[in-house]
């Protein structure tokens, strides 16, 4: 596979060398259209993440489904990552099923085992028709932002969507709490000039 090095690459790239403070406790849009690279944004600087002691999660939240069935979805994904994250730092007992709260204590022990912190890459929400919906279900997740940061868990999340959601986010105070940092990270269109760069 081959990547252009897009500015957010080397946004990420940065932050991660830096392991800047100000990168965890923070939501980011990464905008750009059907075919920029969204995903494979993050199939790059995840290997790079690793390296650094930040654990990448991406959760692809594909379905067309209620706000509720978001919530549940992304709760059951990421209690399923942790689990296999807090497999590969030696923590023991990790054969059953975890609830939500347990895997927030997984998270704080992970990270007194020498991680600086998790990547939250939620991903494919852009492919749904209903808008409201998602943009209902990226308000909740400021909640669990704020616990997270309020436990001393180290997460940044990144969310992938369209441009034309930044003027939406913008509108609705919700959202503007959840989607926090200043960076704007902005994918460019596929042109021929882009491709020669390859």
């Amino acid at each position: 596979e081959i990547v252009v090095e897009t500015p957010p690459i080397h946004w990420a790239l940065n932050k991660i060398d830096k392991a800047q403070v100000d990168f965890f406790h923070r939501g980011y849009l990464l905008d750009g259209e059907f075919g920029t690279g969204k995903t494979t944004f993050f199939d790059f600087v995840a290997p790079h993440l690793s390296v650094k002691h930040i654990e990448p999660i991406r959760i692809a939240l594909s379905d067309n489904i209620n706000v509720e069935q978001y919530v549940q979805k992304y709760e059951k994904r990421i209690c399923m990552e942790i689990a296999k994250i807090a497999k590969k730092y030696s923590i023991p007992d990790m054969s059953k099923i975890i609830d939500y709260d347990e895997a927030s204590l997984l998270m704080l022990e992970v990270q007194d085992k020498g991680a600086k912190g998790f990547f939250v890459f939620i991903d494919d929400l852009h492919k749904h028709s209903n808008t409201n919906r998602v943009f209902n279900f990226l308000a909740q997740l400021q909640i669990a932002k704020n616990n997270f940061s309020r436990e001393g868990i180290n997460v940044a999340f990144v969310i992938s969507g369209f441009p034309s959601w930044r003027d939406r986010i913008k509108q609705d105070s919700a959202l503007t709490s959840f989607f926090d940092a200043a960076d704007e990270l902005t994918l460019p269109e596929v042109t021929p000039e882009l491709a020669a760069q390859v």
